[in-house]
């Protein structure tokens, strides 16, 4: 499996003199627990300690959010935990306040981390709050210019602010 990883990274790695970032977004999704019934707490700990930001539980990102809230209860600080669990929620327009709160208290632990940065512009446009979100994710942008889920998130933005030039 090792040896799969790093040869998929490999070859999705960008090449000598491409511009960073690429335009590209790369989701590997490959099983880590089958036919085993649990809450496997260890396993998704493991797995937000080797860097991966999202999981999902039986094709499900919502069936994700019990196992977070359980790294969250051991860990309360985790900034990474805070903002996946509040992103993953407004993603899913649900609990806003609450999502809100958790991205809130990630960006208080980690305030440079454009990733956190655009969750919160994320919320606030879920919210109907574009001109605070636009704001965000321009901030967020500016730290990370060609992140192609940033650039759509602002254009989303703008456009519900009723920014259509602004959008491209």
């Amino acid at each position: 499996p090792d040896q799969m990883a790093s040869h998929i990274l490999e070859k999705a790695a960008p090449r000598p003199g491409a511009k960073s970032g690429g335009g590209r977004v790369l989701w590997i999704l490959a099983p880590v627990i089958r036919g085993k019934k649990g809450e496997h707490t260890e396993i998704f700990q493991k797995i937000r300690e080797a860097g991966y930001v999202r999981a999902r539980v039986d094709g499900k990102m919502d069936a994700a959010e019990p196992e977070f809230r359980k790294l969250l209860a051991e860990r309360p600080d985790d900034a990474t935990t805070l903002n996946y669990l509040g992103y993953s929620l407004a993603d899913r327009g649900l609990k806003l306040d609450e999502a809100e709160a958790l991205i809130r208290r990630a960006l208080a632990l980690e305030p440079r981390a454009a990733a956190f940065r655009d969750s919160l512009g994320w919320v606030l446009h879920k919210q109907g709050r574009s001109t605070e979100a636009a704001a965000q994710l321009e901030a967020a942008v500016r730290e990370l210019p060609d992140d192609p889920t940033l650039l759509d998130h602002l254009a989303e933005a703008r456009r519900a602010g009723g920014d259509e030039a602004g959008a491209w």
